[in-house]
């Protein structure tokens, strides 16, 4: 697994630095994101792929399927939703407190 980190301004830059990150265009490998053996992942897919179906509308709702898994005692649980776009939803622009 690799990662890079795409503040989108200031305000988010800050943020990275305040959480220890100095180098905001390092590739972070999967030794820098996972520090622990206890570790859980969890993926939503947007398109179909041989392990998850991709987003669907219907009428007011979208369908999302995903995965979740926990390294310490091996479970894959997958997980069908249906949202209904017409409640409020999480503006991702939000600031998020990590601390």
């Amino acid at each position: 697994i690799l990662g890079k980190l795409m503040p989108e301004n200031e305000k988010q830059m800050a943020m990275c630095r305040r959480v220890g990150i100095s180098d905001i265009d390092r590739v972070l490998s999967q030794d820098d994101l996972i520090l622990k053996d206890d570790v859980f992942f969890a993926a939503t897919a947007i398109t179909d792929f041989e392990l998850l179906k991709g987003v669907t509308y219907k009428d007011n709702s979208a369908s999302t399927h995903s995965v979740v898994m926990r390294s310490t005692n091996g479970i894959i649980r997958f997980v069908d939703a249906s949202h209904k776009l017409d409640r409020s939803m999480i503006n991702i622009n939000d600031e998020i407190n990590f601390s």
